[in-house]
């Protein structure tokens, strides 16, 4: 979408690459750093502080906290088959839900307000 910023976007998109060629570990480890760059990009140092900020609500947070703690899993351990096919893709899942939350809806839903808006002042 658009509406996420770079680099967020184009991690999330290696890390789709990733999976499309079966690179499961990869693409776990491309989630979380799409997960950081969501982090620097609004300014925070943790996944705490977007809950803190009110940016994620506490059950974004629980699947946001899986994301990284399976890519630090997915960097550390030396079992190549350590990330299933079903874990990358679970996990990319919630990492696109996450993406949708923090920069899709709000715009979209910024632009209907803006809409109705000019729809209305052009109504009267």
């Amino acid at each position: 979408s658009e509406e996420i910023p770079q680099p967020i976007k184009s991690e999330f998109e290696e890390a789709n690459l990733c999976f499309a060629i079966g690179a499961y570990r990869a693409c776990v480890s491309m989630c979380q750093i799409a997960l950081e760059a969501l982090w620097r990009d609004k300014q925070v140092s943790n996944l705490k502080e977007l809950t803190e900020k009110d940016i994620i609500s506490k059950q974004f947070y629980e699947r946001a906290d899986e994301i990284r703690q399976w890519g630090n899993v997915a960097k550390h351990e030396l079992v190549s088959e350590v990330v299933s096919r079903e874990d990358a893709e679970q996990l990319l899942a919630y990492l696109e839900t996450l993406l949708d939350h923090v920069y899709v809806q709000p715009a979209r839903l910024e632009a209907l307000k803006q809409k109705r808006t000019e729809i209305e002042g052009k109504s009267k």
